[in-house]
């Protein structure tokens, strides 16, 4: 998975600025996929090279003007392909399955309780395709 598929899946929450964007990665994908606001602007940019994503600027009183970005056809046209792919095995940094490792010396109602969480959350996720 690239960058630019996780910035296209975000965008399915709708069209968005960049600093908006990159506070809605953090709440969307951010438990698997790490970036700082700075990548994020620069993978928006190419995007918009690739016409993957349009980008419109709205006018503001007393501050900055922002640019508001948004999928293109080609846009859902990629993250399509990139959904029908395979998925790669990778290596996921995630303190849990670490927490779940170590479960043997450790508290395991505690990492029970945690992983009833993650279950809770991918379930209230898959809920919403629904």
């Amino acid at each position: 998975m690239a960058l630019r598929d996780a910035v296209l899946a975000t965008l399915l929450e709708g069209d968005a600025s960049g600093y908006d964007l990159a506070k809605a990665f953090d709440r969307s994908v951010a438990s698997f996929w790490m970036a700082t606001p700075q990548q994020v602007y620069r993978e928006l940019d190419r995007m918009v090279d690739e016409g993957l994503i349009d980008c419109r600027v709205v006018q503001q009183d007393r501050r900055p003007n922002k640019r508001v970005f948004s999928l293109t056809e080609a846009g859902h046209d990629a993250l399509r392909a990139f959904t029908a792919e395979p998925a790669r095995t990778s290596a996921m940094r995630d303190d849990l399955m670490v927490k779940v490792q170590a479960v043997d010396d450790g508290d395991i109602e505690a990492v029970r309780g945690w992983v009833a969480q993650r279950l809770a959350l991918a379930e209230e996720k898959v809920a919403s395709w629904e």
